[in-house]
């Protein structure tokens, strides 16, 4: 019987090593014992019931023992995320972290051979210090100082954060920890220190969360981990166990991108373009949110999202089919077959962990994403698929796309009319709002449910499809819904107070000002006349494989 709750689970696994960022700052005793210490003394009284068992995750496999449920689950999750096999002692680990920032992992990228270029660093700051480049090899010094600044700054907006509940608490506290720790190593003596605090509590509250809903009980938890103490003399019982598949890595892929951003038909369409780069992000972020909430997973679950792809760790037993069509049919109803999202997912086990074959299993569920990709829409093909329901001479003059609404008649800069789609129109107004500039500035995405005034054929009535509005804010006392995430744009400062019913992050949103093709051209400096440069990286899959 397990005995205690997947909140509690997600808490102590995402909070299992913050004793690291202590015992940089000064803290005395050993990690887990501080990470311990931090839940008693900064996390409400409603959350520390249950959460006391971090500090045994290094301590005398007390674990392998009857009982310790969480414990062990706890256990298993960090070493997966950690690679290692047992658990290691970290006395050496404590006298380094003073003098052994985060290696920077562009350090280690080679194709054919290893680079014999100048490893660089990281400081100890935040993810919103001012330059957050990596520098140098150079000798740091004592880090002590610089964890110390940042350690009492993390502590400060802890306590400023109000408690609502549980899962509203859980995004906010993300959040926090993604601000101050991604610049701090994870290990600094056994392996490379080019892992994050961050990165490796994220994962490490994905897998301990897979775990837990794959129902393992707790005496198959004592097998595995037993075999993985003992190394490689373990019997065949014991290599069925390690290789028997126990998650799913999902990915997702949206195709149809280059030709959604640069067809247009309009000199007036440069006004839409940076709404359509913005709103494909949006919409990665709400499919990937879609099938997190389908499978009742955390954002932590959600690995990586960036450029229309996105990877999900999930249980191993999920309908990915009954998704995927559920997909098809909305982005089929609100672009009519020009964008496409492939979902496929492959099966891990705790080998593929252990022996750091995610790599090659990375590359299988690429080619199993390439191939749905030569298949569009043959999971909702059907006889009235190849029928359109649209007029051919309702055609806007931007994107050159017939359109199923009226049209809206402007004049551009040049007392021209144009006619425009409903959705280019609103993709103008998104690029006016994120934007602005001067005394009036959008600072904040509000992330809330749809509440049924989103206008038929807009970004933000496709977007509700999915469950899930964005509205773009100038400021917080313009908020017209009753709970939600709001997300600082392009700023750390997110903890927002008299708010408590919100949950609190922040998102990255590339913004310049908003110019048209003419003005640019008008601005240059030589030939009055525009271009566009495109850019690609070789080899990125390969990259990220290795």
């Amino acid at each position: 019987m397990q005995s205690c709750d997947i909140i509690t689970i997600r808490f102590a696994s995402i909070l299992h090593d913050i004793g690291k960022f202590w015992q940089g700052a000064g803290g005395t005793g050993r990690h887990e014992e501080l990470s311990a210490k931090f839940v008693r003394q900064y996390l409400p009284q409603e959350l520390q019931e249950g959460l006391t068992f971090v500090k045994g995750h290094h301590t005398n496999q007390q674990y392998l023992g009857e009982g310790y449920f969480p414990l062990k689950l706890l256990v298993l999750a960090d070493w997966l995320a950690s690679s290692e096999r047992k658990n290691l002692n970290e006395e050496e680990e404590r006298g380094r972290r003073k003098s052994k920032a985060m290696e920077s992992i562009f350090s280690n990228i080679f194709i054919n051979e290893k680079s014999d270029s100048t490893k660089k660093y990281y400081g100890i700051w935040s993810l919103f210090y001012e330059n957050i480049f990596p520098e140098e090899e150079q000798e740091f010094g004592d880090l002590t100082e610089s964890y110390k600044k940042l350690w009492n700054n993390f502590v400060k907006e802890i306590e400023k954060l109000d408690y609502k509940d549980k899962e509203t608490y859980f995004i906010s506290l993300y959040y926090i920890l993604k601000k101050y720790t991604s610049f701090i190593p994870s290990a600094v003596w056994q392996s490379k220190p080019d892992i994050s605090l961050f990165d490796h509590s994220r994962v490490t509250c994905a897998i301990a969360e897979c775990i837990y809903k794959n129902g393992t009980d707790e005496e198959e938890l004592r097998e595995i981990l037993n075999a993985l103490t003992k190394g490689n003399d373990i019997s065949e019982e014991e290599k069925n166990l390690l290789s028997k598949d126990r998650f799913s890595l999902v990915g997702g892929d949206i195709s149809g991108i280059q030709k959604f951003i640069y067809s247009i038909a309009s000199k007036g369409a440069a006004k839409g373009l940076k709404g359509r780069s913005i709103y494909l992000q949006f919409l990665s972020d709400a499919i990937a949110k879609y099938i997190l909430k389908k499978l009742d997973l955390s954002i932590a679950n959600l690995i990586y999202s960036a450029g229309g792809h996105f990877y999900i760790l999930a249980p191993l037993n999920i309908d990915l089919d009954k998704i995927s069509k559920e997909l098809e049919n909305m982005l089929m109803e609100i672009h009519n077959g020009e964008l496409y999202v492939s979902i496929d997912k492959v099966e891990l086990s705790i080998n593929d962990f252990i022996h750091k074959n995610i790599g090659e299993k990375w590359g299988e569920l690429s080619n199993k994403l390439g191939e749905k990709k030569k298949k569009k829409f043959s999971s909702i093909m059907s006889k009235e698929f190849f029928l359109p329901d649209l007029e051919p001479n309702n055609i806007c003059q931007v994107c050159g796309l017939p359109s199923r609404y009226e049209l809206i008649k402007e004049e551009d800069e040049n007392g021209e009319s144009i006619l425009k789609c409903r959705l280019c129109k609103s993709f103008e107004e998104l690029s006016e709002k994120i934007a602005r500039k001067g005394a009036i500035k959008s600072n904040y995405v509000m992330e809330c449910k749809p509440d049924g005034t989103e206008e038929e054929g807009t970004w933000e009535w496709n977007l509700s499809k999915f469950g899930i509005k964005y509205v773009i804010l100038d400021n917080i006392n313009s908020i017209r819904c009753d709970s939600g995430v709001i997300y600082s744009i392009n700023n750390g400062d997110f903890i927002l107070q008299d708010n408590e019913d919100f949950a609190y992050g922040f998102n990255f949103i590339f913004r310049t000002p908003l110019m048209d093709l003419e003005t640019l051209s008008k601005n240059a400096t030589g030939v009055k006349r525009w271009g566009v440069m495109r850019g690609d990286v070789d080899n990125l899959g390969k990259i990220f494989k290795e």
